[in-house]
């Protein structure tokens, strides 16, 4: 059965560039290559991404349930490449690469990156060696232009698209932080990119509590990204008032109040779902994200963030593959591995959390195994306090507009 929302295109077709090219006119003395991988992440985790996709593909139907926990086939445990450490970072940006004509040279190049053809409203970026420079914590799926200048001479403008790709956010130290956009929904519209994020904890200074060494996340550099590439409103920390600095009751990257701050101390997989706390006040946050954009995390951005991240992409309309996607990319950063069979947390008996999370849903009232997720998980919010009509807003605000 062919699903509502899936790209039906080679992995070729989806991840190719968008008409990049050199200069053909004689007199420019600067020439664009094009570049060689859009795709933002490093080589495995497109491995993983491919092979979920491809299974994905022989799914009867990936909206609804079925008993489908995943147990079969892809295993991200052989793709997690990533070497533990406070500062991994599996967002790779994009290569942009220049040459110019021999006798030709500059002490400084500009590198001009623009969403618009005419180059308006273009980031600049100078490079003094090289002739190449890398950009990042860009759109997925998304054109952009580029042009290089050096005093009088400018080259033609050139444009590659990015690929389609989970948008991982380079933020260090400042960790495991992706964008909740972009995924393709069964509404048949994407999930907009840059209203809500998740990631790992927001810390002032380096600590340790109950055993758990914490480090320091706010820098120079992730207030930067914070601030004015995600450009974030509120900040949803779901961990407890005894996890964090002990004092922690605003957010670290907020200057005189201009960043909102929840402490919403939530649990995880069944036990959030017995017990949620503060869930009407998380989603009608997701709900004004357009006006304010929301940053929501526990300690490491893997159990609670993720239980609240699948509840929220399942709302949305997400593939219950994709929702394993989002859970599973959390292997990719400092926090160790999260896979949705062969927890890490396990009780006696091998018991098992994911299974545990879609147990404890399936067995809330209402829950009717030949619907869509995305109707069973509004009946389950709807029974928690959170409104049909809260939920449409969150839709309306955070897909994309119908083509």
């Amino acid at each position: 059965m062919k699903k509502p929302g899936l790209i039906m295109f080679s992995f070729a077709t989806i991840f190719s560039l968008v008409a990049c090219g050199t200069s053909t006119k004689d007199n420019k003395k600067i020439h664009l290559e094009n570049p060689s991988d859009t795709s933002q992440c490093t080589a495995n985790c497109k491995a993983y991404i491919d092979a979920m996709r491809a299974q994905h593909e022989e799914i009867e139907d990936d909206y609804v349930l079925n008993d489908l926990k995943g147990a079969q086939g892809v295993d991200i445990r052989n793709y997690d490449d990533v070497e533990p450490g406070p500062y991994s970072d599996v967002s790779t940006g994009v290569d942009l690469k220049f040459n110019v004509d021999e006798g030709f040279s500059a002490d400084k190049y500009t590198v001009k990156l623009s969403l618009n053809s005419d180059m308006s409203n273009a980031k600049e970026f100078e490079v003094e060696e090289d002739n190449k420079v890398n950009v990042n914590n860009l759109l997925v799926n998304t054109t952009y232009y580029w042009q290089v200048s050096a005093g009088d001479e400018v080259s033609d403008v050139a444009n590659f698209t990015t690929g389609d790709y989970p948008r991982w956010i380079s933020a260090q130290p400042l960790f495991n932080v992706r964008d909740n956009g972009g995924y393709m929904t069964s509404f048949g519209r994407r999930i907009k990119q840059g209203l809500v994020f998740r990631g790992g904890e927001i810390t002032t200074k380096e600590f340790t509590r109950s055993g758990e060494k914490h480090i320091q996340t706010v820098s120079e550099k992730s207030k930067d990204i914070f601030k004015n590439v995600m450009k974030i409103g509120v900040e949803l920390d779901l961990r407890s008032s005894t996890e964090n600095e002990g004092n922690y009751t605003s957010c670290g990257f907020a200057d005189d109040g201009d960043i909102d701050y929840l402490l919403c101390d939530a649990g995880s997989y069944e036990n959030y779902i017995n017990n949620p706390k503060k869930i009407v006040d998380i989603f009608n946050a997701f709900a004004h994200a357009d006006e304010k954009p929301v940053y929501y995390h526990c300690y490491g951005g893997a159990d609670r963030t993720g239980t609240v991240g699948f509840l929220l992409g399942a709302i949305l309309g997400m593939s219950y593959t994709d929702l394993v996607i989002d859970f599973e990319l959390t292997s990719y950063s400092s926090i160790q591995t999260r896979e949705r069979k062969r927890s890490h947390l396990r009780r006696e008996g091998n018991w098992d959390r994911w299974d545990a999370l879609i147990d404890a849903l399936k067995g809330q009232r209402n829950w009717l195994d030949e619907d869509p997720l995305k109707d069973n998980v509004e009946r389950y919010l709807n029974s928690k306090g959170v409104t049909s009509e809260v939920i449409e807003q969150i839709r309306d605000v955070m897909l994309e507009p119908a083509e």
